[in-house]
C-alpha cells in the first residue's frame, strides 16, 4: 500500500461518508446554479494579471427578441405612467409634512 491508496482509503473515504450523513443535500436549484457557467473572465481578474485583450476579444452582449420585446412594451407603458416630480420629492401632502417648499423645487433644477 503507497501513500496515496493509504490517504484515500484511509483518511478521504471515511471523511467523505462523514461529510455525506452530515451536511445536507443539494437542491435541484442549486446543482442547476452550479452547472450552469464557467468563471469566464473573472478568473483572470482575480489572479491579480488579468488579459485585458481576451476581455476585449469578447463580443457585447445582445439582447434577445423577448427581452426587446418586454423592454418596448411593458416597460415603456410602465415609464410613461411614472410622475418624476412625486418620485424624486413625493406628494404634495409628503411635502407639507416633511417641510420641503416649492423653493427647494425650483433651486434643485
Amino acid at each position: 500500500m503507497n501513500l496515496s491508496t493509504f490517504r484515500r482509503d484511509v483518511l478521504t473515504k471515511p471523511i467523505f461518508a462523514w461529510a455525506r450523513k452530515v451536511l445536507p443535500t443539494m437542491s435541484d436549484t442549486e446543482r442547476e446554479a452550479l452547472e450552469a457557467g464557467d468563471v469566464w473572465w473573472d478568473a483572470d481578474l482575480f489572479t491579480g494579471n488579468p488579459d485585458w485583450d481576451k476581455l476585449l476579444a469578447y463580443a457585447p452582449a445582445a439582447l434577445t427578441a423577448e427581452e426587446l420585446a418586454f423592454l418596448d412594451g411593458p416597460v415603456d407603458r410602465l415609464c410613461a405612467m411614472l410622475d418624476d416630480w412625486k418620485i424624486n420629492w413625493g406628494c404634495a401632502t409628503c411635502r407639507r409634512k416633511c417641510g420641503t417648499s416649492s423653493s427647494a423645487k425650483n433651486s434643485s433644477a
